[in-house]
């Protein structure tokens, strides 16, 4: 994410740093990243709402609202539980808003992601299910920003040549476990043939996921060996690919 976002929250910090009270082990993703991507993505939907949003910004902001959704679910442990059970809710909220063309209250829903109301409801739910989301939007991140995504592809394959910079690594490999997660309830038309193809887009789903978590762990590391991220870059851009060759619609 462009570091310009990063220094727009200062106000934000008061809600994501419960995330660090408490971490169980079922957590994927370790509790500072979650915190670093929850905060960068609520900078990204609250830029991007801050005006009417362009047609073309719409799949990533909805996609951006449902990972916030995603991370905070997957964020829910011990005492973290009811606070990162709001920031979920309301993050539904400003998706549903977003399917339903509600520009307006989309934009105060991602102001009250700062500070979102009390939620009771602590279950967890199929984020996948909300605001009719589906494979294209999924994916949105992965674009260019020019194109309204966030250049994911693009820090991808620079990254997997120079491993410069572990924070936009770990941003990367954070937000595509939780993409992982939500793509292999979300086949393309070509995936759903059958169910051997099928069986296949979900391999391929859980690949993104193992590899993605293996980068996570090499980057939260307190010396990263940069030579084994590039080369597990490599192997997740590989796999993106191939999936995509194979089952793009």
């Amino acid at each position: 994410m462009q570091t310009r976002w990063i220094r727009r929250l200062a106000g934000i910090t008061g809600l994501v740093a419960v995330v660090s009270l408490a971490h169980a082990a079922e957590s994927a993703i370790p509790a500072a990243t979650a915190s670093d991507i929850i905060k960068q993505d609520i900078a990204f939907l609250q830029k991007g709402l801050a005006k009417e949003p362009q047609r073309k910004q719409l799949p990533g902001l909805k996609a951006t609202a449902i990972m916030v959704a995603g991370l905070a679910q997957e964020q829910m442990t011990g005492p973290n539980t009811a606070k990162m059970a709001a920031l979920r809710d309301q993050a539904l909220k400003v998706a549903d808003l977003l399917a339903a063309k509600d520009y307006a209250k989309a934009k105060d829903a991602a102001k009250a992601l700062d500070t979102p109301p009390a939620s009771t409801a602590t279950a967890k739910v199929e984020v996948h299910k909300h605001a009719k989301f589906d494979i294209s939007e999924a994916m949105a991140p992965y674009r260019s920003s020019r194109s309204g995504g966030m250049d994911m592809e693009r820090n991808i394959r620079s990254q997997s040549k120079s491993a410069s910079d572990l924070t936009l690594i770990k941003d990367i490999a954070g937000h595509s476990v939780i993409l992982g997660e939500f793509t292999k309830h979300l086949p393309t038309g070509q995936a759903a043939v059958n169910a051997a193809r099928k069986k296949k887009w979900e391999d391929y789903s859980d690949e993104m996921i193992k590899h993605s978590k293996e980068i996570l762990a090499e980057a939260s590391k307190a010396s990263p060996d940069k030579a084994a991220l590039k080369k597990k870059l490599v192997v997740l851009d590989t796999s993106c690919t191939n999936c995509h060759n194979e089952f793009r619609d």
